[in-house]
């Protein structure tokens, strides 16, 4: 654009052209009158070795002044998407960079799996790219301090290479991040790079920085730890229930709860009034606990269910585990047991009204107040688990029953008529 007031006698003039680039211009000299603007097309080809992403291919000469001719090469790979699953379960989809998560809470194992698409047509020769590297990182130092080694930069299931053409997508390509328990809450920024190789020996690059939300719910209390050390034992032995409840919310708990009851194995773990501090760096943030559970010998072989229960104010249920224990056949003379029995080992019912256990004792314990625990004793308050009795009686049982019954009866019949021909 001419914006003087007379007409100006343009020269441009191409310098210094990058190795492999050809350029040139659409016009080199003309006449620009006043007030009059004039476009001119600088026309090139990329060399097929070129990377991708901006570089400095020339210079342009507009009389005393010299401008550099920039070049923005597209990669052919292409990441079309980082669909975000939150401990299994699908959050959001991030289709372009800058983009944010879905509200993540502490203590979760984040899955970022991407799709990675190959642009060159697939009947290009040397369109195939090598994978050299796809990885996310914290951009900052702080926040990498924080997260420790609960971020793997590299995928879950790697690939080497990608067809022309290819695209992988989903379970292929994954990044695991665990959220630490402690972490505050925030935005974080994550970089994600992705670099591959063409045939001609072009580097294309794909980088996105999208931020990881950690968010703090109010009453969000959860089981870190509930497992046994030893899932399966023979009668007799002895393995431990380690549990850890932690309040990963933004309020202090002073009225949590947790119960552990298996009738059959004579499991019935009560922890009421537990105070867990809002601050992840408090000692007091959890509460910790390993059981001892012994199989004694009367313990028929076959899988049992310890039911595991966490509360807020000591009554309203917040979580649920099914902590499975397998006890090992012992010895012959354990009775094998049927379908109807497993049924009768496995299931176990408990009353419940509104919601809400009330928790109970018996025998001595009942009436000195307490419930047993395995450290403490723990005085019984309105609680989470009220204790039921099974019926210890299988099929089996009344069988042996009916068969002594009738013994006895045949015996007593016996006498009867031995004491009848005595006095004839």
């Amino acid at each position: 654009m001419n914006n003087g007031n007379v007409s100006e006698n343009v020269q441009l003039e191409l310098l210094n052209i990058a190795p492999g680039y050809t350029l040139n211009l659409s016009t080199r000299s003309f006449i620009l009158d006043s007030n009059v603007s004039q476009n001119v097309v600088i026309n090139g080809q990329i060399p097929l070795s070129e990377d991708s992403g901006q570089h400095t291919i020339g210079q342009l000469r507009f009389g005393a002044a010299t401008y550099d001719i920039i070049a923005n090469v597209d990669s052919m790979l292409d990441l079309v998407e980082v669909v975000v699953y939150a401990d299994g379960d699908k959050e959001n989809t991030i289709s372009n960079e800058n983009e944010d998560t879905e509200d993540l809470r502490p203590g979760t194992e984040v899955e970022l799996r991407f799709e990675i698409k190959n642009l060159f047509d697939k009947d290009y020769d040397n369109g195939d790219i090598d994978i050299n590297e796809l990885t996310v990182k914290l951009n900052d130092d702080n926040d990498e301090d924080e997260f420790g080694d609960e971020i793997d930069e590299e995928p879950r299931e790697s690939f080497d290479e990608l067809d022309a053409g290819q695209t992988v997508e989903g379970e292929e390509v994954v990044v695991v991040i665990s959220i630490p328990a402690e972490a505050e809450e925030g935005s974080y920024e994550l970089e994600i790079n992705l670099e591959g190789e063409d045939g001609n020996n072009a580097k294309h690059t794909v980088t996105w920085l999208v931020s990881l939300v950690v968010d703090r719910e109010k009453d969000d209390v959860q089981f870190e730890t509930a497992g046994l050390e030893d899932s399966s034992i023979k009668c007799g032995e002895t393995t431990y229930l380690n549990l850890k409840l932690t309040n990963y919310g933004s309020n202090s708990q002073n009225d949590a709860a947790v119960s552990v009851h298996n009738a059959v194995l004579g499991i019935n773990e009560n922890y009421v009034d537990l105070e867990l501090d809002e601050d992840p760096d408090d000692a007091d943030n959890s509460f910790s606990k390993k059981i001892p559970i012994t199989v004694n010998n009367t313990i028929k072989a076959g899988d049992y269910h310890i039911e595991v229960r966490s509360f807020l104010d000591n009554d309203k249920e917040k979580e649920f585990r099914d902590v499975k224990l397998t006890v090992e056949r012992c010895s012959a003379a354990v009775v094998p047991e049927t379908e109807a029995e497993e049924e009768a080992g496995e299931g176990e019912q408990r009353e419940q009204t509104g919601g809400d256990y009330n928790i109970t004792a018996s025998g001595d314990e009942a009436e000195a107040g307490t419930v047993s625990g395995t450290e403490s004793e723990i005085p019984i308050t309105s609680g989470p688990v009220r204790q039921t009795v099974e019926d210890p009686y299988t099929l089996e049982d009344f069988m042996i029953a009916t068969l002594v019954v009738a013994f006895v009866l045949i015996i007593a019949m016996i006498v009867i008529f031995v004491v009848i021909l005595v006095k004839r």
